[in-house]
């Protein structure tokens, strides 16, 4: 629960996130991350990864079969990361639909309003704890858990969780 008499975070001056409030509802705009270390040193491993396999692969016939589940492997993590590095989150909250959208190549939920709560935290993989997973603003949903701002400050997710808590709780029934 919110502690009533502590102020809500302010906007950090840096942030690139967007958040627009109206009187229909809240858009808030979640660019992707800005590209750090671990980023450079995923990319650095996939790269060597990918040139191990090109190389093992390039030996024999019968290495070529040994080596697909590898390549699979590579190309699938070279995707995802290269689409973090692009995606942008979009989350539209109204009175009584909040759309969850990310783009490009993504996914668009409809959600409703009234059900959704929103905690900075880790997400509990299934017999996991929480001390585990990198942290983000997680959007709950009935059963389903969203991760959202991986790779953003805890300032900006605790600005982003303080405002759309005030938000909800203005449209949420108690």
């Amino acid at each position: 629960m919110d502690d009533p008499g502590r102020q809500r975070p302010k906007r950090p001056f840096d942030t690139r996130i967007s958040l627009t409030p109206n009187p229909g509802g809240l858009e808030i705009v979640i660019p992707p991350p800005r590209v750090g270390a671990a980023r450079v040193a995923s990319f650095l491993f996939l790269a060597t990864w990918l040139t191990i396999t090109w190389a093992v692969t390039s030996h024999t016939a019968q290495s070529r079969v040994f080596t697909l589940p590898f390549w699979a492997i590579g190309i699938a993590l070279t995707g995802a990361l290269l689409l973090s590095m692009i995606q942008t989150t979009r989350i539209a909250i109204g009175v009584q639909t909040t759309v969850l959208e990310r783009r490009p190549f993504g996914s668009r939920r409809a959600l409703a309003t009234p059900e959704i709560a929103v905690r900075v935290g880790r997400r509990v993989q299934r017999g996991g704890d929480e001390s585990t997973g990198a942290q983000g603003l997680l959007l709950e949903y009935g059963t389903k858990t969203y991760t959202l701002m991986l790779g953003y400050s805890d300032q900006e997710q605790r600005w982003v969780e303080a405002e759309t808590r005030a938000w909800l709780a203005r449209v949420q029934p108690a």
